[in-house]
C-alpha cells in the first residue's frame, strides 16, 4: 500500500500500475480499495497526462497512449474530454489525425515563479528583436543562443 500512495503521490503510472496487478486480489479483496481504485487510477492518469502534455503545443494521441502505460486511444480521448471540460486544459481533439492540439499553456498555482520567468524572458526577447541601432536602423530578427 505503501508503494502504491508513493507512487500516485509522485505521478509514477508504471509503478503504480505495476503495484496495482501485483497485489490485484489483495486490493480489491479490501472494500474500500476496490471502492476507489478506478478513481485514484483515472486521477493519477488526468496527472500524468497534464504533466506529459505540459511542455507540447501539439502531441500524438498514440504517444499519449503509450505514456500512461499503453492504455487505448480511445481511453486518452475521454481523459482529455473531461479535461478540456473541467478547465484543466484548453486545445482540441483532432481525432482524424489522432492529435491534441493545446491552445492555451497550463500553469499551476504553485508555479507563479515559472510563469514570471517565462513572461521575463518573453519581454527580453521583444526588447532584443526590437533593438535600434545609433544610426536608427533596425537590425530586424537576432537570435539570442
Amino acid at each position: 500500500m505503501t508503494t502504491l500512495v508513493s507512487a500516485f503521490h509522485n505521478n509514477e503510472i508504471h509503478t503504480f500500475e505495476r503495484t496495482l496487478k501485483k497485489n490485484h486480489d489483495s486490493l480489491m479483496g479490501d472494500e474500500f480499495c476496490r471502492e476507489h481504485m478506478q478513481d485514484l487510477l483515472r486521477t493519477i492518469r488526468r496527472q500524468v497526462l497534464t504533466s506529459v502534455i505540459r511542455p507540447y503545443t501539439r502531441i500524438s494521441l498514440n504517444e499519449l497512449a503509450v505514456e500512461l502505460n499503453g492504455i487505448s486511444v480511445e481511453e486518452v480521448e475521454h481523459l482529455l474530454i473531461r479535461l478540456i471540460l473541467d478547465g484543466t486544459l484548453q486545445g482540441e481533439i483532432d481525432q482524424v489525425e489522432g492529435i491534441f492540439y493545446k491552445t492555451k499553456q497550463v500553469v499551476d498555482e504553485g508555479n507563479d515563479g515559472l510563469q514570471d520567468l517565462v513572461t521575463a524572458l518573453e519581454t527580453l526577447s521583444t526588447t532584443v528583436t526590437s533593438v535600434k541601432f545609433k544610426d536608427g536602423k533596425s537590425q530586424g530578427m537576432m537570435s539570442v543562443h
